[in-house]
């Protein structure tokens, strides 16, 4: 998990702000337009990024498991987009 590879002190600081989060398949995490608020660092299975057309058909645009993150920061390195957290 890639808090795991935080020095200690740091992941220490972390750890009152973390919270398990129990998910099951097919859970949605944002929906399209809402305020993304929380940053989610999957400890097991895996996070799929969805694109919804305007016909409402989707399409998976990525993933990410134990080794990455989603939330605020994701989207701003990924999309471009300037977030505030």
């Amino acid at each position: 998990m890639i808090l795991a590879e935080l020095p200690r002190d740091q992941y220490s600081y972390l750890r009152r702000y973390l919270d398990l989060v129990p998910l099951r398949s097919g859970d949605v995490l944002w929906e399209p337009n809402e305020t993304v608020e929380s940053v989610y660092f999957p400890n097991d299975g895996m996070v799929s990024f969805v694109a919804v057309m305007h016909n409402g058909a989707m399409a998976e645009v990525g993933m990410t498991g134990r080794e990455g993150f989603v939330g605020p920061l994701f989207l701003t390195v990924t999309l471009g987009k300037r977030e505030s957290a």
